[in-house]
């Protein structure tokens, strides 16, 4: 469920088109998303909900890429959890 792709980040593919992502981000998406207001820089690592057609929202910038892997592994127990109790059809 989870995937790795290297050392630029970390990403669990939620369905639908949909990936939730921790990782480095481009500056453009930096730009894009206005995060110069907020943050001096596009480093480190960054909370990314990337929806397909629904478009792609920047939730929140990770103290570090430890955190930022944590936090994913929270998340795919809890998907994990939620497929095993989830009856076939």
């Amino acid at each position: 469920m989870c995937s790795d792709d290297g050392e630029a980040g970390h990403a669990i593919d939620l369905g639908g088109g949909r990936t939730l992502w921790a990782g480095e981000i481009s500056r453009a998406l930096f730009d894009e998303h206005g995060l110069g207001d907020h943050f001096e820089s596009d480093g480190g690592w960054w909370l990314v909900d990337f929806d397909g057609p629904n478009g792609t929202r920047v939730l929140a910038r990770c103290l570090d890429r430890y955190s930022a892997s944590d936090l994913l592994g929270i998340a795919a127990a809890g998907i994990r959890a939620v497929d095993a109790r989830t009856p076939a059809i």
